[in-house]
């Protein structure tokens, strides 16, 4: 292998460890937004478990329309082998990535020369667009793959030296499939192929067959006609994002500058040298089809508005025939003896990229970081109150993005983290039109009479519109401690008043033992605003105690007579506090016994327990005297 061949394999191999490690991290950086949602939610990810292909077909051709089924039949194969992890399921987009930048190296070697095919996969790899959706739960990738696929098994078919093989006959025609039925705009391709092939190939037997199995792969799109006529009335790109719909040049503009990762002047220096080369028949080729792509794509958003500030994607399929260019521009530079300004050039580039993926500012009003960018970070909100917090709290939290907590088709997006909270939740989407009162009384009768409150907020939001929450809360609750400050986020741990901030530390005390290693540590009594005597019991749980095993009883008693009682769920491994509402509904002024029983809630088996010299299954705690001062 020549020492040229092992550079631009090396180039190669570089562009596909940029593109891993720019991508990588932020796989799992990012809650889902709404059209990654409906990915999930089209492959059963709301009961999480993988549709067959009829169901995935059934749950498209209803809840979206307006796409085709091809990309969900693979996501929800992929996801019957690598589970429902946001982190795998987009790890799919990136490997449609990491295939298209290998495959453009290819075209480009066979079209143009190995080294321009080199520096086009270089410059998808830092290309800040192709990094956002190589991690992005859409099929956006899956396009660019398979119009670089397209096109080099096309060139493979209709090259004249040559009789094909069996498998590019198959590889054309799926490729056409695969196309038509992973989204509608890249239907655009397989048209320019076809325009290709009427203008430029010999019309002989190859080309009939070739027109052949394109005609067949577009007549494979007849059974779903249907729901392209419905999905069609869904298509309303100012209504959904209140951007208008950009013209030929807007759109061209948009095209060449996000491209060019901002830098608009290198780029057209790069596409003014590719023109140089545009009468080789790779250049030319290279030059036709993109110029054909972009011309189908511009009609196509006249006829049906889609592309605007806000909706880029529309464009992907032009990546890395862009790409080409740009490596076709670069080998002019260096075959004309301009080695160093190709390389000053490329440098230029792979700066502007690394500029963007470490500050994507580019893309911020685009759908996808628009609206990932003002979402709570809700994974770090759950993960937080779980572990500080207990089955019987709530926490309270505010989202500024308006689809995170609202019902949208199949349910709040949040509902696919939320399963893993392990309280109940009160989020509340801002602004919020409701009354100040109306706020009070939802906030309240959420929050009901639980000992914990977690309140979750932004600084980013305003103090002010947090308030009326804060007032509701103030009525019962105390500010305890912010256990979380950070920059982005900050947790207040309320607690009801009546018990005055109890402290998270075990104290040196031991109320009663129980077999197993759970002990009582400390009590708190106090009198509820609707009559029930709440106590609040300091736990201690040895980690040797089997989770989600054992309940407690808190019973009183009158004279060796059963009065009333309350049941909960003994908490975790670890100290903390749980409270009972002990119903005093018809229990008379007087003086009674407190016990407690820690008993297997599936068998009713009682542990015994100890308190001072008593033992026995049923422990006496304290005497307790109604009504309580």
């Amino acid at each position: 292998m020549s020492r040229s061949r092992q550079a631009d394999i090396w180039l190669v191999i570089l562009a596909l460890l940029l593109l891993t490690a720019f991508v990588t991290p932020s796989l799992n950086a990012d809650l889902m937004w709404v059209d990654e949602y409906f990915s999930v939610g089209n492959v059963g990810g709301i009961l999480r478990v993988p549709y067959n292909p009829a169901q995935v077909w059934e749950s498209v051709s209803q809840y979206s329309p307006q796409h085709v089924p091809g990309y969900f039949f693979l996501l929800s194969g992929w996801v019957a082998l690598t589970g429902w992890s946001v982190f795998t399921m987009r790890a799919l987009s990136l490997l449609f990535a990491l295939l298209t930048v290998a495959l453009t190296y290819r075209l480009g070697a066979a079209w143009l020369s190995a080294r321009a095919g080199a520096y086009a996969a270089l410059a998808m790899s830092v290309s800040t667009l192709f990094i956002h959706f190589a991690h992005e739960l859409r099929m956006y990738t899956l396009m660019a793959l398979l119009t670089v696929f397209l096109l080099w098994v096309y060139r493979r078919v209709v090259m004249a030296n040559r009789q094909p093989r069996w498998w590019e006959w198959a590889g054309l025609f799926l490729g056409a499939l695969s196309l038509i039925w992973v989204h509608y705009v890249s239907v655009i391709v397989v048209v320019a192929v076809g325009l290709y092939h009427l203008l430029f190939v010999p019309k002989n037997r190859r080309w009939l067959v070739v027109a052949a199995l394109l005609g067949l792969a577009c007549l494979s799109f007849l059974p779903w006609l249907n729901y392209l006529l419905v999905g069609a009335r869904f298509i309303n790109v100012e209504e959904d994002t209140g951007t208008a719909v950009l013209g030929p040049v807007g759109v061209v503009r948009l095209l060449l500058n996000l491209f060019g990762n901002g830098g608009l002047a290198l780029l057209i220096v790069l596409l003014a040298t590719a023109l140089v080369a545009i009468r080789r028949r790779g250049g030319r080729d290279v030059w036709f089809f993109t110029l054909a792509i972009l011309v189908l794509t511009l009609v196509v958003n006249a006829v049906v508005p889609m592309i605007n500030e806000n909706r880029p994607r529309y464009l992907i399929h032009l990546w890395p025939l862009l790409a080409l260019l740009v490596g076709l521009g670069l080998t002019v530079l260096e075959s004309r003896r301009y080695t160093r300004l190709a390389l000053l050039l490329l440098a230029l580039w792979l700066v502007f990229g690394v500029r963007q993926v470490i500050d994507p500012t580019l893309l911020a009003e685009t759908d996808g970081p628009r609206y990932t960018r003002i979402m709570p970070p809700l994974r770090q909100i759950i993960d937080t109150v779980n572990r500080l917090g207990d089955e019987a709290d709530i926490v309270v939290g505010f989202s500024r993005e308006q689809y995170l907590f609202n019902e949208v088709k199949f349910g709040p997006v949040a509902e696919y983290y939320l399963r893993d909270l392990r309280m109940d939740n009160a989020f509340i989407t801002l602004p919020d039109a409701r009354s100040p009162e109306q706020i009070r009384t939802d906030l309240l009768g959420a929050v009901g009479s639980r000992l914990d409150v977690w309140f979750a907020w932004e600084p980013a939001v305003d103090a002010e519109t947090l308030t009326p929450y804060r007032q509701a809360l103030a009525e019962d609750y105390t500010l305890c401690v912010t256990p979380v400050a950070l920059p982005d986020l900050h947790i207040d741990h309320y607690q009801l008043s009546a018990f005055d901030c109890l402290s998270d530390a075990r104290p040196d005390t031991t109320l009663a033992a129980f077999a197993g290693g759970i002990e009582l540590a400390d009590l708190k009594l106090a009198a509820g605003e609707q009559g029930p005597l709440l106590a609040a019991a300091g736990w201690a749980v040895d980690a040797a105690v089997p989770p989600e095993t054992y309940s407690v009883s808190l019973k009183l008693w009158a004279d060796d007579m059963f009065v009333a009682q309350a049941d909960y769920g003994l908490r975790a491994a670890g100290f903390g506090w749980q409270m009972a509402a002990i119903p005093l509904d018809n229990v008379p002024p007087g003086d009674y016994q407190l016990t407690a029983t820690v008993y297997d809630w599936r068998t009713g088996a009682a542990l015994s327990g100890q308190a001072g010299d008593v033992t026995g299954e049923i422990v006496p705690l304290l005497t307790v005297s109604l009504p309580l001062d």
